[in-house]
């Protein structure tokens, strides 16, 4: 770990341990230089790197996948709390922008508090759906809480812990790009018949899990529509190596691109679907994991649901199929419905509209930013 002095300026300490974690804490970064002289340092990736952090650990070096992965790197992690902590006193900071990364991020929040030193915890844990418990940490390490959906608010206001809302930054980007396409000319025109957007997540074990079924499903669907595209894109190499149907089309675009360009879409759960949900294309959700593994997520999950879309909405919008249900045949007449029921359709869309109102049409980024500066 490199160590150095900083001449002028507020030193903030800044922790994301994740890619998502790096992107908002590069956005923050960026706002919150607008209104002050600040300096930050920290742990994070590129993207606060290229904002200006002196990155003392990266992302990869965080980087951990499961329970095996923690028990792996805890002496590591630890260490990396201790080092953390101990800089974050001798520059004299006064301010933690604790992004995401809870398991972490909770045991580094304890450890400044000893200094004297005010956490922000930025995303909050996932207490609405496991490990409730953690709100007696998160109140007695945290000065706040900065959430990304409205429904988190009410939960801490129950707790009489400092919360507050800053909207999701999926939805501002989504917005940008939404717009930026409408301005540009030249836009490539749709062809005839349905397109679906394939997007079986970055992982290597999920793509593997999931890819055989949607190309199941899509064969199914094509020998009744065969008009029907299908458009498969990954971060991860892995799902252009693998065998599926020549017809599948696959791309290396982003998903924004792709899904701004589908009729609906078939998704490993995660992420990318609270963007369908922000682009407003029906879908639904697959999930897959090692038997043991959803034995212990079972066991953990307080809610009966794992879509975004659907723990904001309160009920099932989006179909989820999960483990043994994950079957072409039993998918077929779902992925016929959200591309040909029209009244299923409006309603799956009517409540992805309200969705996206409600995580706010302003920038997240400076929002926290106002927060953070200000002590509040």
């Amino acid at each position: 770990m490199k160590s150095k002095n900083t001449e002028s300026g507020k030193n903030v300490l800044i922790v994301a341990g994740e890619a998502s974690g790096d992107n908002l804490g590069s956005s923050i970064m960026e706002e919150w230089k607008k209104q002050e002289n600040v300096r930050f340092f920290g742990t994070g990736g590129s993207k606060m790197e290229k904002s200006g952090a002196e990155i003392l650990y990266n992302i990869h070096d965080l980087e951990v996948i499961g329970f095996s992965g923690v028990v792996r790197k805890y002496r590591y992690l630890k260490k990396t709390i201790a080092r953390l902590a101990l800089e974050a006193r001798n520059r004299n900071v006064r301010t933690a922008v604790l992004i995401d990364y809870p398991g972490f991020n909770l045991r580094l929040a304890a450890e400044l508090k000893q200094y004297g030193i005010l956490s922000y915890a930025v995303v909050s844990p996932q207490i609405w759906a496991w490990n409730y418990s953690r709100v007696e940490k998160i109140r007695q390490f945290f000065h706040s809480v900065l959430c990304l959906y409205p429904f988190e608010i009410k939960i801490y206001e129950k707790e009489n812990i400092s919360a507050h809302f800053i909207g999701h930054p999926l939805a501002e980007e989504i917005r940008n790009f939404i717009a930026a396409k409408k301005q540009a000319t030249g836009i490539e025109k749709k062809k005839q018949g349905k397109t679906v957007a394939l997007l079986p997540g970055s992982r290597t074990r999920e793509i593997e899990s999931l890819l055989p079924v949607m190309s199941q499903l899509a064969a199914l669907y094509r020998e009744k529509y065969p008009d029907t595209r299908f458009i498969l894109t990954s971060p991860n190499p892995r799902a252009y190596q693998m065998e599926i149907p020549d017809f599948i089309e696959k791309t290396r675009e982003s998903s924004h691109e792709v899904i701004y360009r589908s009729d609906a879409a078939v998704a490993c759960s995660g992420t990318v679907t609270l963007e369908l949900a922000l682009f407003g294309v029906p879908y639904f959700l697959l999930y897959k994991t090692s038997f043991l593994n959803y034995v212990i997520f079972k066991r953990l999950i307080k809610i009966p649901y794992i879509g975004i879309a659907n723990v904001i909405a309160g009920k099932f919008i989006v179909r989820e199929f999960l483990q043994k249900n994950l079957d072409a045949m039993s998918m077929l007449p779902e992925l016929e419905a959200i591309l040909r029921d029209k009244k299923y359709i409006q309603e799956m869309k009517d409540t992805f509209t309200g969705i996206r109102k409600e995580l706010g049409h302003f920038s997240s980024a400076r929002k926290a930013a106002n927060i953070m500066s200000k002590g509040l």
